[in-house]
This record gives structure tokens, sequence and C-alpha cells, in this order.
């Protein structure tokens, strides 16, 4: 009897020496199945009273359900934002309030648990609402923005200073522009007679085929600018054909004039 509860007994102590190895890694498979960090948070577009958020998956996206999303206006305290349940690494953030600067991160959600909050990313919304009409020439102050969808009458001036627009404007014929503004938060509508400051940034895809266009030194053209048929600067040509090659954004200085076309200021 006593050979027999020792036999016993040392099957049990191996039995209890394997649950104790096997214990731990079960628990460490559990924490690694927990979604990674949310890649790079970037803003896709913004209004006044909304902003549209993009974001890289983690390394490994397989298993996510869900994506959580918090806001803040100090990047300290947080707010859970609510949105629909969604495993598309986009969200659109409503019911803003303009004029405001917010900052958002973002986590992967499992069936086994929470990622870890990405590194924030922030975006102050327009001062005003955007889809509205000027219907006669203003005087705009250095700093004014436009949300976005705004139409303006010809002859508009906007050479007080630099200003904020907003995607999906329109600009009627004749309007001006102070150096050194920037239309990279979106592609705009650009009627012919345009003049352009030194130094304009323009986001990929502008169009500038409306008509004729006067251009300022040192414009920096975005990707697949358009201009009318003919009248591309030469050195927007020269750009481009080095991006074909490999190589990245520089700025353009815009060549010589063309007959009816695009010309250059100054």
């Amino acid at each position: 009897m006593g050979v027999t509860s020792r036999k016993y007994a040392s099957v049990i102590f191996v039995c209890s020496i394997a649950f104790l190895m096997i214990a731990p890694l079960q628990v460490i498979d559990v924490y690694a199945a927990v979604p990674d960090t949310v890649g790079t948070v970037s803003i896709g577009g913004y209004s006044d009273i909304s902003v549209q958020l993009n974001w890289t998956a983690p390394a490994s996206a397989s298993g996510i359900t869900d994506y959580l999303i918090q806001s803040s206006t100090d990047n300290s305290t947080w707010s859970l934002v609510t949105d629909p349940t969604s495993n598309d690494p986009t969200a659109d953030i409503p019911n803003l309030t303009a004029n405001t600067t917010y900052y958002f991160r973002v986590a992967a959600v499992s069936p086994d648990g929470t990622g870890e909050y990405s590194a924030s990313v922030s975006q102050k919304t327009f001062g005003v609402a955007g889809e509205q009409t000027f219907g006669s020439t203003q005087s705009f102050n250095a700093g004014q923005e436009f949300g976005n969808g705004s139409t303006f009458a010809a002859n508009q001036s906007f050479t007080g200073g630099v200003m904020e627009f907003g995607s999906g404007q329109t600009f009627a014929t004749g309007t001006e522009f102070a150096a050194n503004q920037k239309f990279t938060g979106g592609t705009q509508t650009f009627a012919s007679g345009q003049t352009f400051g030194a130094g304009t940034e323009f986001a990929d895809g502008q169009s500038f085929t409306a008509g004729t266009q006067t251009f300022g030194n040192d414009q920096i053209f975005g990707d697949q600018a358009e201009f009318s048929a003919g009248h591309e600067p030469a050195a927007v040509e020269a750009r481009q054909n080095r991006r074909a090659n490999g190589g990245h954004h520089s700025v353009v200085r815009v060549g010589l004039p063309h007959a009816g076309g695009n010309t250059r200021a100054g």
C-alpha cells in the first residue's frame, strides 16, 4: 500500500511540475494576442465642425474588430469619441467646435483586448463655416479662415496677408493673393486671370486649365498639376520628369511667359 501511494505521489508531482511550466506559456500567449499599437495617425481633412482621421493599421492587423478614438483639447484630458464599430482605418469626427484645436489618438481592439493608444495628432478647426458666398469685393485681414466650399466674387483681393482656405473654394476671375499663400488643404477651382504672389504652394492635383494665370516666383506645385494646353511652365514639366525617376518635391520657379497662357509676375 505504501509503495502504491509513493508511485502515485510521483505521478502527481510530475503533473504538477508540467502544469506550472505550461501555465506561464498560456498567459504569455493571451497577452501577445492584444493588438499592437496603431501606426501613424494623420488628418485627412477638416472643416469648422469636423475632422477626418486616417491611420495605419497595426503591423499584425488580423483579428481587429474595432478602433477606439479619444479626443482632447489640451492633449492631457481625454474623452472617448462615439462612433460606429468598424475596423476601417479612417473616421469622421463630427460635432466639433469652430476655431478650436483638437488632439486625437487611436487604439485597436480585438476579442483579446485593446492595444495601447497611438501618439496624438492635432488639428485646429476652421474659424468660420464653409459653403458661404462672398458676393462682393471685400477686405480681409491676414489670417482670415474660410471653410470648405466657399465662393468668392470676381476681382477679390487677398493681398492683405496669408489666409487659411479649406478645400473646394471657388475663385472667380481676377482674384489676387498675397505671397506665401498655401492651398495645401485641398484642390480649388480657379477661374482665369488669377494673380498668385511669390512662394504660393498648391495641393496635389490642382488644375489651372480655366485660362491664363499669373504666377510669382518660387511657386510650389503638387503632383499631377494641370495647366491649359501648351502653357505648362517648363520648370513644372522638368520637375515632374525628375519625380518620375525617383525625385522629390522641390520649389518650382515658373518659366518664361507663354503667349496667351500662364505668365510670371515681376
